[in-house]
């Protein structure tokens, strides 16, 4: 929830169901099941991937996102 808070401050939440429509993500099934919130989540961590890439022409590992994640606004 916090890198597409960073990423795409532009939604009007950032809610997984919200995220879906706004991104006009795959959902295969019905959200809050398990295996469908583990399928959508893995394509939004992609999208931010990309997003990142086209943006800032960065190509960020899950390393590198999980330090940005935690580190504040502040920071940058």
């Amino acid at each position: 929830m916090l890198l597409s808070r960073r990423i795409f401050s532009d939604a009007h939440n950032h809610k997984l169901g919200t995220l879906v429509k706004h991104l006009n993500l795959t959902n295969s099934g019905n959200l809050h099941r398990a295996l469908a919130d583990a399928q959508v989540t893995a394509e939004l961590l992609f999208r931010i991937q990309s997003e990142i890439l086209i943006r800032y022409g960065v190509c960020l590992s899950h390393r590198d996102l999980s330090i940005i994640q935690k580190n504040t606004h502040k920071q940058y």
